[in-house]
């Protein structure tokens, strides 16, 4: 039989201060990815850099470098995938999609692994272009565009269009040299601000600085999520070190929980507090807790004497959050 934690949670503003008891919240449904290869917290896996594979993910064979995500629309649906294979040649990329208006969409790599589909622009959160050489935004590299290219210049996550049919189907597959999977490269997609895939409403014209005209972003999906040092980051978020109860646990604006594993023992309390601008909730559906992160204040949830022994997956329930990567598990020892 399963055993339930009752926790109590208070809110203070930050630590230290008076604490005032949080609402009850009603229980949410567990929002589970889907995506292929995605590690807890949202960092995807290298399979030859990564010595463990989170989830679903399955490791690609030596001497090639593999990731797949999936491609979630402004209403946190899935509407493709795309696969990135790395070996000599460069980087492949072999993007999927359906359920799309026919036409041409701009596609590019974005310089923030973040895609948070709220606010008045869906998707701001992953930042311009990917461009660690400073170039000027031109045509993909199927046109032959490289980064050393001297006729032709382009960011380094310009892909041009993928053409989708009637039925609302569309694939596109190129090779480029522009990126790496590799993690300390200058032109790495896992640097430290992460990195993302955006689908574009409008074609790309191939031309015009900064993004080709492509208008709004329709479909995003988080290849590496922002790690220590990056923007809007504060802390690790790469859910490889687990926290002691007295540590926060932070929810942050990069869609991310760190750290991403809390281990603690019956009667700790942990504190999770917002600290970015965006909205958060904390909820851990087999014990029956959901609770809202007020920006700046931090949460307590106090962990019974009773507490049975167990891992338990903690979330946040914000549309399109948890599939991006904002979750994590909490361990009771």
């Amino acid at each position: 039989m399963r055993q339930h934690l009752s926790l109590n949670a208070t809110l203070s503003p930050e630590p230290g201060g008076n604490m005032q008891t949080a609402p009850t919240a009603p229980k949410l449904s567990t929002l589970r990815r889907t995506a292929t290869v995605i590690a807890t917290a949202g960092a995807l896996v290298l399979a030859s850099i990564a010595p463990t594979i989170a989830q679903d993910a399955t490791p690609a064979a030596s001497p090639e470098s593999a990731l797949e995500i999936e491609l979630l629309n402004v209403d946190s649906e899935p509407v493709g995938s795309a696969i990135l294979t790395e070996s000599d040649g460069g980087v492949e990329i072999t993007v999927t999609v359906e359920g799309l208006e026919p036409g041409d969409h701009g596609i590019h790599i974005h310089e923030m692994g973040a895609c948070d589909p709220e606010g008045d622009t869906p998707f701001a959160s992953a930042g311009d272009h990917f461009n660690p050489t400073d170039a000027v935004h031109g045509p993909g590299p199927a046109t032959g565009a490289t980064p050393d290219a001297d006729i032709i210049e382009a960011h380094a996550g310009d892909l041009g269009n993928i053409t989708v049919a009637d039925d609302g189907s569309g694939t596109l597959t190129l090779t480029t040299d522009r990126v790496t999977l590799a993690p300390d490269a200058e032109n790495s997609l896992a640097g430290a601000n992460g990195s993302a895939l955006v689908i574009h409403v409008d074609p790309d014209d191939l031309a015009t600085n900064p993004d080709g005209v492509s208008g709004d972003r329709i479909a995003c999906g988080v290849l590496f999520a922002p790690v220590d040092g990056g923007t809007p980051a504060a802390s690790d978020e790469g859910g490889d070190s687990a926290a002691e109860a007295s540590a926060p646990v932070e929810a942050l604006d990069s869609l991310a929980f760190s750290p991403s594993e809390v281990t603690v023992s019956p009667g700790d309390t942990i504190q999770v507090i917002n600290t970015g601008a965006l909205e958060h909730d904390f909820v851990v559906d087999e014990l029956e807790v959901a609770i809202d992160l007020p920006n700046g204040e931090m949460v307590e949830i106090e962990i019974p004497e009773d507490a049975a022994p167990g891992e338990y997956e903690f979330y946040c329930s914000i549309p399109g959050h948890a599939p991006a990567g904002m979750v994590g598990i909490l361990i009771v020892e």
